[in-house]
């Protein structure tokens, strides 16, 4: 029987779907023959996993990123990666401003296409341009992929059809352990980290931290991620509480989860998130609002605590509670190991994710 042949497409720069897109095209490569086209500056992360790679350079700004589309070299690339691996299917894995226009041309080709919808309600503050672009991108593909049940419950609302909507979930973001065991301790430290969105309710944490720390004083937080900290600068004057403002690389990251004692994620609304699923990469309890599609992924007692959503209080004693309890944090640790090499595994991922090709329509 001959092995499905898909063509993976990503063009993120940098982020969180890089990460996405190295561990699921790795993984896939047991279940199908894989290509992946993909923004230039990580051609080499996909060529050390062995795969055939088809780099495009998409441009570092939006100026750039226009520009660079009306000038076509990336329809030449992708031309030449359907001639020479001829796939049963495409997979847009992240979004991006040229994905209406990729989906487009491969329609075009008679090429079946899948793409993941990571957030289908698109967040406030996203850029219209960049809305209205995803909006078109979302009504091309012959079958879609959502990363949790609540995000394909989202999609089903907005008229998609059942048939042809999948949920999937996130893997575990290593940041570099690649399969290796994080250290096995931990210090007194709460940590936030990602880019700095309104939905993932900073302010709701930094207004819980001094009475957190009132009550655990040899406990201290970590903000760390790149965005406007503006809003919030009113609350950062606190001597347990450190500021890392800044696009945290791979090793900066790592050093960040292994150091955690906590992980705490005072979102507001999440369709899915990879930073639990770094937590459990590293064997750290997490904190969570009980927001949107969490309550998938973390079992209170188990996997961490959940607390209602922007409950100030509740969120306090949460901190307290686990940051007193380090039997519990040593259970929970355990845990999230196991789930990383099981359920979150990437292998486990990508053999459902074959089983969801499979089922994608061979004509568009």
């Amino acid at each position: 029987m001959c092995r499905l042949k898909v063509l993976l497409i990503s063009l993120a720069r940098r982020g969180g779907m890089v990460q996405y897109q190295g561990h699921l095209a790795g993984a896939l490569g047991t279940h199908a023959e894989v290509a992946v086209v993909t923004a230039a500056i990580h051609a080499a992360q996909i060529r050390r996993k062995g795969l055939r790679c088809y780099p495009v350079y998409t441009g570092g700004k939006p100026i750039g990123t226009a520009l660079n589309l009306l000038q076509l070299e990336w329809h030449r690339i992708l031309r030449r990666a359907v001639n020479e691996i001829q796939p049963d299917l495409a997979h847009i894995i992240s979004p991006h401003e040229w994905n209406p226009f990729v989906l487009h041309w491969l329609n075009r080709a008679g090429i079946p296409t899948v793409y993941t919808v990571h957030d289908p309600e698109i967040r406030k503050g996203t850029p219209f341009h960049f809305r209205l672009l995803e909006t078109l991108a979302r009504r091309l593909p012959a079958a879609w992929i959502c990363l949790s049940a609540l995000a394909r419950r989202q999609l089903l609302a907005q008229g998609y059809p059942a048939a042809r909507v999948f949920a999937s979930r996130l893997g575990v973001f290593d940041f570099g352990l690649s399969g290796r065991e994080p250290a096995a301790t931990a210090e007194k430290l709460f940590l936030f980290f990602g880019r700095i969105e309104p939905y993932k309710g900073l302010e709701v944490l930094l207004r819980a931290a001094p009475a957190v720390f009132h009550q655990v004083p040899d406990w201290r937080l970590v903000v760390a991620g790149e965005g406007d900290l503006s809003a919030y600068r009113a609350h950062l004057d606190h001597p347990n509480v450190t500021v890392a403002n800044r696009y945290l690389a791979d090793e900066e990251l790592s050093g960040w989860l292994q150091s955690a004692g906590i992980l705490v994620l005072p979102y507001t609304e999440a369709s899915q998130s990879a930073v639990i699923t770094s937590a459990f990469a590293y064997g750290k309890p997490v904190i969570a609002a009980d927001a949107g599609s969490i309550a998938e992924v973390l079992e209170p007692g188990v996997n961490g605590l959940l607390f209602p959503v922007q409950n100030v209080d509740a969120l306090v004693q949460a901190m307290v509670s686990l940051a007193g309890d380090s039997a519990a944090r040593t259970a929970m640790a355990h845990a999230n190991r196991q789930a990383a090499q099981t359920r979150y595994s990437w292998d486990q991922i990508a053999a459902e994710t074959a089983s969801i090709y499979a089922q994608v329509p061979r004509c568009t």
